[in-house]
């Protein structure tokens, strides 16, 4: 808890930094805090897209934007039912982490800590078990929902799947990326 609760100040300093305006602060980014509702008013008339960590769909946003016929955040599709027992129990106490988490998968059972990101048919990505290859749906949702990061092997940081997605399909969108000393070196290897 304490090591999110650093990453999440870290963060915030980064984007106050950034994103600051002239005597206005970000301040700590909860909607309830004067200082961040009156760095959105101000962004506001900098005539500005929003940038990338302001939830548009939050009412504080449509509020802002104008948009306040009938405002209703939706729900996303979290499956709740991929989390394995194990995961399950360490989330409910506030210990799951990347290392711990573990997926069901639907279609034949197995218990996965890792999966296969591939493209379907229609080009977006789509998460597969490593065992039956069958689809996960709403994998990416659910994973970003329990746990926020991703741990991508080297193949998929050289074949360039993770920008080519951000770009069109958004199956990474939202997610931290972790990259492992060993990937880390295969892929600076790989450049050199």
């Amino acid at each position: 808890m304490a090591a999110a609760i650093a990453k999440r100040e870290k963060i915030m300093e980064a984007i106050n930094r950034k994103f600051s305006l002239p005597g206005c602060p970000v301040g700590s980014g909860n909607a309830g805090d004067s200082r961040t509702l009156k760095w959105l008013r101000e962004w506001k008339k900098t005539g500005r897209e929003w940038p990338w960590f302001v939830k548009r769909s939050f009412k504080t946003i449509c509020k802002i934007d104008g948009r306040t016929e009938n405002v209703r955040k939706e729900d996303p599709p979290i499956r709740h039912e991929l989390l394995s027992e194990n995961s399950q129990v360490l989330f409910n106490e506030g210990k799951l982490s990347v290392e711990s988490l573990s997926i069901l998968c639907p279609k034949c059972g197995e218990i996965l800590r890792s999966c296969k990101v591939t493209p379907s048919e229609d080009e977006k990505l789509v998460g597969k078990c490593i065992n039956c290859s069958g689809i996960i749906e709403n994998l990416n949702i659910t994973l970003l929902y329990y746990c926020g990061y991703i741990v991508p092997d080297s193949s998929v940081i050289l074949s360039g799947i993770i920008s080519k997605d951000l770009e069109r399909g958004r199956f990474f969108e939202g997610f931290t990326f972790l990259i492992v000393p060993t990937v880390r070196e295969e892929c600076d290897n790989r450049w050199i």
